[in-house]
């Protein structure tokens, strides 16, 4: 008798299972925890090949603009319950399949959205160990390890980065980035201005501009 409560229970979970891992891949991250403008990195959404993995200098710290919104940390009040779900159900997948790219890359956006820096960087670094030619989940563990303000991985992820993509503009321009949250002005210009001189991308190039007349301000 027990046995057939079993497999009744059973075969009611595991259609809810799957239509929950659906969702998942289908779903937008709107569920996600907000996150502020306050960060010195900022992850932005994956558009064109060509606009992606641009992380934006902020001012470093001893010259930063006061921002008036907090950093916002996940808690019950301002996370949607289907956010955990959605964290369930990926790494449930994980531990069944773990050598599925697509359900790491989604629990490592997750994790960064609710600020949890060390499991991204576990579910990132585990991806590029699969997939290393996947470009945005390298700009995504650089951005991932900014949060964790570890400066010296954050610049070595890069520097793999650009071993296995020379010339990637992406990498070059957060290259500056780096440099500018570290508070060598300097060298961020002088990084952002380099690449300015050598893009044919004009949006990427008026973000160099604008960047540079940031760090100008900020100098001067």
């Amino acid at each position: 008798m027990k046995r057939n409560h079993i497999l009744l229970l059973s075969a009611a979970i595991v259609p809810l299972l799957l239509v929950a891992w659906f969702l998942v891949l289908k779903s937008p991250s709107s569920d996600a925890p907000a996150s502020s403008e306050s960060q010195g990195f900022v992850h932005p959404p994956v558009s064109t090949p060509r606009s992606d993995g641009m992380l934006r200098a902020q001012a470093p710290a001893a010259q930063a603009i006061q921002v008036q919104e907090p950093v916002v940390r996940p808690t019950s009040d301002n996370v949607n319950a289907r956010y955990y779900e959605q964290i369930f159900v990926l790494e449930e997948r994980i531990k069944t399949v773990p050598d599925d790219t697509t359900a790491l890359a989604k629990l490592g956006r997750l994790y960064q959205s609710g600020h949890a820096f060390s499991e991204a960087e576990a579910s990132y670094s585990a991806y590029l160990a699969l997939r290393p030619e996947g470009r945005q989940v390298w700009i995504d563990l650089t951005a991932v390890y900014a949060g964790l303000e570890d400066w010296d991985q954050a610049r070595s992820t890069l520097d793999n980065m650009l071993i296995r993509f020379p010339g990637d503009e992406s990498a070059l321009y957060n290259l500056g980035a780096l440099s500018a949250n570290a508070g060598d002005l300097a060298s961020a210009r002088s990084q952002w201005q380099s690449l300015l001189d050598s893009t044919d991308d004009d949006d990427l190039a008026d973000r160099l501009r604008m960047s540079i007349a940031r760090v100008d301000a900020l100098g001067s």
